[in-house]
């Protein structure tokens, strides 16, 4: 019953999402997430995290910070 419903969910994504494909809204929505996700701050919070579990773990090194600055996360 399980694996039933597990298929029958995983079916319904790959149909779901094979429409979103097809009518081009898959692209216009990453394109609008991506906008909010830079318009809110968390690309920024994402790359300053990043850069302090680098330093946190100790692996950090000036290879990385060079890393970092010309990186688009």
């Amino acid at each position: 019953l399980v694996i039933a419903k597990m298929n029958k969910d995983a079916q319904m994504r790959a149909t779901i999402n094979q429409k979103l494909i097809e009518t081009g809204e898959r692209e216009r929505l990453k394109e609008l997430l991506r906008a909010k996700l830079i318009e809110c701050g968390w690309k920024d919070q994402l790359k300053a995290h990043c850069k302090d579990e680098l330093i946190n773990t100790q692996i950090f090194s000036f290879k990385y910070l060079a890393l970092l600055q010309f990186t688009d996360l």
